[in-house]
């Protein structure tokens, strides 16, 4: 006992000696690692390899108790890897483990995954490792018709899953009959790209690109459960998504983390019960607190769902100062709740309408009914708002909603007094402003009319060239799933 005492204290000093001033905290969260009702705090620390490089080595992790004492220190097996996170689950025995997520490449086809046992802090464990990692093991290749197979290799009898391709074929492995002509050709399947635990299980996904390494065929959805001290991959689902298929939810797409500065964004799936799920985390270098309040806010609509709704989202803009996306919940036929995310990526809050926009402006809602479709609709203040890269769209109130035909944008017709006839001339000449802005925030990557030229969240008065230039010029006001981009 004496020895084991002493190596776990020479353990810890070797690493907190290891673990120099310069390394950066990656991530950090509370959790009840040993199941007796205390929380204990696990840190996440890494080494950049080198000046501007997102990537960071010599992982570890150190758990302390409230007072920061620590406790006990782990190296995971991970060398190192991109926008490194940290998330929990409670066990059945009511402890929680740690998953942690470093992207290895490419966020959304190479993330390397273990899942860490803290319950016994004098022998911490991966009991999901590099090996699990690999996901099912896997054959695929090319048939006949237009079609692909892949065999995974479960415990007893292998699990054939057949499937069409699309009409992209850029390596013309398929004559003009759709017979396999290039036989040396196979399917890629990647390793694991999503892992979350979901009622004591963990659900992970893997992607199968085509010969051509990029064209997305379809992605296996497996189910582990938790075998005595390890987890076992024990269902295989396959899903291929039909472009032409509008009653399902879009598909989620990532957009390049190279705008993103010092933020990643990863794309998250899986299928529970016959139902598919797609949601964000995002991982912010060297801001554990950012991180943490954004994933809770993403993850508090993800688990507000009872009924095992088809749930997605979509990204509207992804930028170094601001992220804005819609979640989708698909928890009826035709019937679509929607929640609207405006993340400020430099203290991780979200962004509230009267925090972004001029709103007591008395030409605020006048100028937006003269530029906005519907014209002259708007009663109130709007009840949302996102920004897609060019433009600001707002969310109609709901008593705004009442009284239009057709498609939803009907315009109302009057005839205006002198007086409001001057107003109006006077509105005319902001509108023009506006509509000038609006194409000049169209050209641009990073829309900077919504920040003060120091980099800065602007209060109150959101744009650079006056009240209401290049305030939103499209609005959404009809309960459908906003169209594909």
């Amino acid at each position: 006992m004496q020895k084991k005492m002493w190596g776990l204290a020479g353990l810890l000093s070797i690493c907190l000696l290891a673990t120099p001033a310069e390394a950066a905290k990656l991530a950090e969260l509370e959790a009840s690692l040993t199941g007796t009702g205390s929380e204990e705090t696990v840190a996440l620390y890494g080494d950049q390899l080198s000046g501007g490089s997102n990537y960071y080595h010599n992982l570890l992790l150190l758990v302390s108790d409230k007072e920061g004492k620590l406790k006990t220190a782990f190296t995971p097996s991970i060398r190192g890897g991109y926008y490194p996170l940290l998330k929990t689950f409670a066990t059945a025995d009511k402890h929680q483990e740690v998953i942690l997520a470093a992207a290895q490449g490419a966020a959304d086809t190479d993330v390397a995954y273990r899942v860490i046992d803290f319950s016994h802090l004098g022998k911490v464990k991966e009991t999901f490792s590099g090996s699990e990692n690999f996901g099912v093991t896997t054959t695929a290749q090319y048939q006949d018709g237009r079609r692909f197979r892949v065999i995974c290799h479960l415990e007893g009898a292998p699990k054939i899953l057949d499937a069409a391709v699309g009409d992209k074929d850029s390596l013309h492995v398929f004559d003009a009959e759709g017979q396999v002509q290039k036989t040396y050709l196979r399917p890629q399947v990647t390793n694991l790209v999503a892992l979350t635990p979901v009622d004591g299980r963990l659900l992970s996904t893997q992607k199968i690109f085509d010969a051509d390494g990029t064209t997305l065929l379809g992605q296996l959805y497996i189910t582990w459960n938790r075998e005595k001290e390890n987890w076992e991959p024990r269902e295989v689902h396959l899903d291929v998504t039909d472009a032409g298929d509008e009653s399902k939810l879009e598909k989620s797409k990532v957009n390049s983390a190279a705008a993103a500065g010092n933020w990643q964004l990863y794309s998250r799936s899986y299928a529970h019960q016959g139902v598919e799920v797609a949601y964000p985390e995002v991982a912010v270098t060297g801001a554990p607190v950012v991180q943490n309040k954004i994933n809770d806010a993403l993850q508090s609509w993800l688990k507000e769902d009872k009924k095992n709704c088809q749930q997605a989202y979509r990204l509207e803009f992804v930028g170094p100062r601001l992220l804005s996306l819609i979640a989708f919940r698909q928890e009826g036929e035709g019937q679509i709740t929607e929640k609207i995310f405006n993340f400020n990526m430099e203290t991780g809050e979200e962004i509230a309408f009267k925090e972004m926009f001029n709103y007591r402006d008395k030409d605020f809602l006048p100028l937006l009914n003269l530029i906005g479709q519907p014209k002259d609709s708007i009663k109130d203040l709007p009840r949302d708002w996102y920004f897609n890269g060019g433009t600001f769209v707002f969310i109609l109130p709901e008593a705004d909603l009442k009284g239009h035909t057709g498609d939803g944008y009907g315009q109302a017709s009057f005839i205006p007094t002198p007086a409001e006839k001057a107003e109006r001339q006077k509105l005319q000449k902001k509108a023009v402003v506006a509509k000038k802005q609006e194409a000049k925030l169209k050209k641009r990557a990073i829309p900077k009319a919504v920040f003060n030229p120091d980099g800065s969240f602007t209060k109150g008065q959101p744009l650079e060239v006056g009240v209401g230039a290049g305030y939103l010029v499209k609005f959404v006001n009809d309960k459908r799933l906003p169209a594909s981009k």
